[in-house]
């Protein structure tokens, strides 16, 4: 076939496809997932740069929606430009400019563990209440003082009622719901 047309090349393609009855249709969603676990596979195991590998997480996020999924990466490059600018993230504690790299790989490893794992988004939005010591859903709860405003919403533990919480931007949080998922 090296001297066939590509029309012709392409026909004998697919027949060859569909007599291995393989099934190669895959969605966007599909091809994005696949392209992402591939991306930080290649960022653990040092084949790409972490600065590679982040910038391909970061227009996987983009053309996603946002999905849940791929969010951590775009709060990560939110939080980095803070750090230019105002010396402080605004979702993970414990990032800075100095440790970027180390905290992106870190979030590879996490992102990587949660699909494997197969977490549903219910858990990894699950915040840590650092008061009862379990991994709740937050939920909002007015508080009250004797200065304006009188009344101010804060986010609160879904079983206690804490706002002693730490989110599940937090890479500490996101072990703990992995752990919590490997019990089950």
């Amino acid at each position: 076939m090296d001297n066939a047309s590509t029309e012709e090349r392409e026909i004998y393609f697919w027949k060859s496809i569909a007599d291995l009855k393989l099934n190669i249709e895959k969605s966007d969603e599909d091809l994005m997932e696949n392209y992402a676990l591939n991306i930080a596979k290649k960022a653990i195991r040092k084949e790409v740069s972490i600065e590679y590998a982040f910038g391909q997480m970061l227009k996987i996020v983009s053309a996603s929606g946002y999905n849940y999924r791929y969010i951590s990466f775009y709060e990560i490059d939110e939080d980095l430009d803070y750090l230019k600018y105002d010396n402080s993230p605004l979702f993970n504690t414990g990032l800075t400019l100095e440790n970027s790299k180390e905290f992106i790989l870190a979030a590879m490893k996490i992102f990587v563990e949660m699909e494997d794992l197969n977490i549903p988004c219910e858990q990894r939005e699950k915040c840590y209440c650092e008061t009862c010591k379990n991994l709740a859903s937050p939920e909002t709860k007015n508080k009250f003082q004797l200065k304006k405003p009188f009344i101010y919403t804060v986010w609160a533990c879904g079983i206690c009622g804490s706002d002693k919480i730490k989110y599940s931007s937090n890479h500490d949080v996101k072990r703990t719901i992995i752990e919590q998922s490997k019990k089950k």
